[in-house]
């Protein structure tokens, strides 16, 4: 029964180990010539999420409290090169002194056109009268009842 509680219990921490890869970085001199221990750091995954360094996390080695924010867009400091300046003068373009000749002016002046003062004729006006109307339902004197019509005038 004990074996067969460890074999889980083993595999589980197995997966987790797989899981949870860490690295083992070297010690190292900066450029600086200031020495650097090694140390374990998550492996590269392109995730803050699962760093040591980011808050909500804890280092399991220094037992340090993460202080990176997960937010924080990663800023890229390069250095642009040193471009060779060109200092170009263009040529000297020879210049032309090139008058338009002067043309004649030409004073025209149309002719006055003969004025038509055309009337229109008048249209006779129509007023639109309606030739029906509506003659509502009445009682006819023996009693019967007729219903509303239109009738022509």
């Amino acid at each position: 029964m004990g074996k067969l509680l460890l074999m889980p219990a083993l595999l589980v921490v197995l997966m987790f180990g797989l899981l949870n890869a860490d690295e083992w970085v070297s010690g190292y001199y900066r450029s600086n010539g200031t020495w650097v221990d090694g140390y374990w750091r998550t492996t590269s995954d392109n995730s803050l999420w699962n760093n040591y360094s980011t808050q909500g996390n804890v280092n399991p080695y220094t037992h340090e409290k993460g202080y990176e924010s997960p937010y924080k867009v990663p800023s890229y400091d390069y250095a642009l090169p040193e471009l060779p300046s060109y200092n170009y003068t263009p040529p000297e373009l020879p210049s032309y002194d090139y008058a338009l000749p002067k043309l004649p002016s030409y004073n025209y002046t149309l002719p006055k056109l003969p004025s038509y003062d055309y009337a229109l004729p008048k249209l006779p006006s129509y007023n639109y009268t309606p030739r029906t109307e509506w003659v509502s339902g009445y009682y006819r004197s023996n009693g019967t009842w007729v219903n509303g019509y239109w009738r022509t005038r």
